[in-house]
């Protein structure tokens, strides 16, 4: 955030903490479509076919999404940049004074893409980045499509320079990339972005399993086992002191203090949904 305008932070400021004293949801997630061209192990989109509401629908929910109180909006998918018109939805929250968050996988982000979303008003960027090594890595499958990590990072850092969108890259810990976690952020240090970070633990996304035998020890990506599970606490140590040294990392330490609790044993987790976010599908 350190490269982004006082007005900038100000506005995004103003966008959480509105609808709080109101006591309003202050971020809401809208589904631009299910497809996605890229398949990854730990996502819970199972009907890559779906593309999604037309237009028209979308500035219905957009409308709606005003009309509740709540001024942010994370743009998902399935893949969001695989819509044609992605800019132009940017461009409706833009117009309804709704704070734009694009998540997306980063393969079709090339400059004329930025451009347009820039251009478009976008507000915050953040983008997937779980293995610097896919060929070796079973985590994301890229099929015809390929990822160049520096490539991908300076387009982000472009995005943050020109158009002052917020930008920083997502990783999901799960138990296939652990070891890459840090060298991913300290790449994405290089390019002066900060980090978020999801864990994958049991339980998370539960797939479709008609087998009743199925135990979420078998699956390759959550980390549920005591092996893993000592790893992660390991991994979680360096990544707490990294963000006390200075790193940016976007997550605030209570998500790590709920992640660690959780592998304690402590199951419960109180959801916000409703009060704090909704999303419409």
């Amino acid at each position: 955030m350190d490269k982004i305008s006082f007005s900038h932070k100000l506005n995004l400021l103003k966008s959480t903490l509105v609808p709080i004293v109101r006591n309003r949801p202050y971020m809401s997630h809208i589904w631009v479509t299910r497809h996605c061209n890229i398949h990854c192990k730990f996502c819970y989109i199972r009907d890559y076919t779906d593309k999604g509401p037309s237009m028209v629908e979308i500035k219905k929910r957009l409308d709606k999404i005003k009309e509740v109180g709540c001024r942010l909006t994370v743009i998902m998918g399935g893949e969001p940049t695989t819509r044609k018109d992605i800019d132009q939805v940017v461009k409706e929250c833009k117009r309804r004074e709704i704070v734009s968050y694009l998540v997306t996988n980063g393969t079709l982000l090339d400059k004329k893409l930025a451009d347009k979303l820039g251009e478009a008003g976008l507000d915050v960027i953040s983008m997937s980045l779980d293995t610097l090594t896919p060929e070796n890595n079973e985590l994301v499958n890229y099929g015809k499509y390929s990822l160049d990590p520096e490539k991908k990072l300076k387009i982000l850092r472009y995005l943050q320079e020109k158009y002052d969108v917020v930008a920083f890259v997502a990783i999901c810990i799960t138990k296939q990339d652990m070891d890459e976690v840090i060298p991913i952020m300290n790449l994405a240090k290089k390019h002066d972005l900060a980090v978020t970070l999801t864990v994958v633990a049991n339980p998370y996304v539960v797939p479709n399993i008609k087998d009743q035998n199925w135990k979420c020890e078998k699956d390759s990506v959550a980390i549920s086992s005591k092996q893993d599970i000592k790893k992660l606490k390991v991994l979680l140590k360096k990544i707490r002191k990294m963000k006390d040294e200075g790193f940016r990392i976007i997550d605030p330490n209570a998500y790590f203090d709920r992640v660690e609790n959780f592998l304690d044993g402590d199951k419960r987790n109180t959801c916000k949904a409703g009060k704090n976010f909704f999303d419409i599908d």
